[in-house]
Parts: C-alpha cells; structure tokens; sequence
C-alpha cells in the first residue's frame, strides 16, 4: 500500500471516508515490522500524504480534524530501525510504541 503514490492515496482517501462513515476521532497505522531504509522512507511520505489529505479535507467540508495515530515497533535488539522521526513528528498527533 505504500509503496506508491496512486496506492498510498487511494488508501488515504478510503481511510478518511470509513473514519467519517462511522464517525470515528481518528485513523491510526500500526507499522511493525518494515525496516529497510526505503520502506522507512516510504512511510515517511505516507504519514505526510495523509496528514496534508486530512488538514484539506477538514478545511473544505468544515468537519473537525481527525487525528492520526501510530503504533510502531520497537526492541532494544533491532538498533537498526531508523524511523523518520521528522516525518512522524510533523504529521501524528500520537505514537504509540509497541515494546
């Protein structure tokens, strides 16, 4: 899903319509386990695409924002996981770690 622009949008639009249709607070991604540089970044343009969706969508409905949660995996043995921490810092309004 995000490894695409086209996928990461149609997932960015589906998301926030199911989110409206029942009428939920927010979205949250739970992204455990890809770990390679490319995925990182990769998810780094997912969080910034759908943080820029949500913010428009808000302005031009007049909907409240919806917030967007994460649950990332971390252990103490995977030093190796190099998480775009500007990109999750920009664009969640929560992070949850998964230890």
């Amino acid at each position: 899903m995000a490894s695409q622009a086209s996928s990461r949008q149609s997932f960015i639009n589906r998301s926030i319509s199911v989110a409206r249709s029942y009428n939920f607070y927010g979205l949250d991604i739970d992204w455990e386990y890809p770990s390679m540089p490319t995925e990182m970044k990769k998810l780094g343009s997912l969080l910034n695409e759908w943080r820029t969706s949500l913010n428009k969508k808000s302005t031009i409905t007049g909907n409240t924002r919806l917030l967007l949660l994460a649950a990332f995996f971390h252990n103490s043995n995977y030093f190796t996981i190099l998480y775009p921490i500007q990109d999750i810092r920009n664009s969640l309004d929560w992070i949850n770690v998964m230890a």
